[in-house]
C-alpha cells in the first residue's frame, strides 16, 4: 500500500488541514483526511473516537496529565479498525459504545524529528455512549483513565489539537446532526 494521502472525491469538499504536534520530545505532523473508507488509510497504527452522551457532550479522558478523546492500537484478536475502538473505549473509560458508529476521518502522521520512518493513520471514530459500566476499585497504570464529558464548544480548547482538531470535530458534529 501507498503512503501516499488518499485522493479526494467530489463527497470531499474540506480541505486538507495540517497542525504540528509534539508528543514524548518529537514533532509529528498530523494532516486530517476526511475520509470515511478505512481501506483507504493504512496502516493504521491508532484508532480513537469521538464519543457523545445525551446531552450532546463529548467524552475526554486524562492520560500523563493531558486530555484526549479515548483511543488505542490494534490487537491481534481485533478483526478491523471500529472493534478496536469499541475495545479501547470499553477498556480505557468503561464505556461501552453504541447506536451509530461511524469512520468520520484520519489523520496521517509524520514523525519530523525521529528516526526517518514512513508515515502511519491514525483512524477517527464517531460514536455515542449507550451505557456506564462500574467503575473497576482501582485505577490501573495505562489500564483505566478518569473521564468526563466536555460541551463541543470545548472540545478543541481541552484537548489542543488547533485546526485539525477543529476540523475532526466538524466531521463528527456533522454526523451527529443527521441523527
Amino acid at each position: 500500500m501507498s503512503n501516499e494521502i488518499p485522493k479526494k472525491t467530489d463527497s470531499q469538499k474540506l480541505p486538507l488541514i495540517q497542525t504540528e504536534v509534539e508528543y514524548d520530545g518529537q514533532n509529528y505532523l498530523y494532516t486530517w483526511i476526511p475520509e470515511t473508507d478505512y481501506q483507504q488509510m493504512q496502516p493504521c497504527d491508532y484508532v480513537s473516537a469521538v464519543v457523545f452522551n445525551d446531552e450532546g457532550q463529548i467524552l475526554v479522558m486524562l492520560e500523563k496529565g493531558q486530555y484526549r478523546i479515548p483511543g488505542g492500537g490494534p490487537e491481534a484478536a481485533d478483526k478491523d479498525p471500529m472493534r478496536t475502538i469499541l475495545r479501547e473505549v470499553q477498556d480505557e473509560v468503561d464505556v461501552v459504545m453504541g447506536g451509530r458508529i461511524q469512520l468520520i476521518g484520519g489523520f496521517r502522521v509524520q514523525n519530523l524529528t525521529g528516526p526517518s520512518k514512513p508515515p502511519f493513520y491514525h483512524l477517527v471514530y464517531y460514536g455515542e455512549a449507550c451505557s456506564f459500566l462500574p467503575r473497576k476499585a482501582s485505577i490501573e497504570e495505562n489500564e483505566i483513565f478518569d473521564y468526563h464529558f466536555v460541551p463541543a464548544t470545548e472540545l478543541n480548547s481541552t484537548i489542543g489539537w488547533k485546526e485539525t482538531g477543529a476540523a475532526m470535530l466538524q466531521a463528527a458534529l456533522k454526523v451527529r446532526s443527521q441523527i
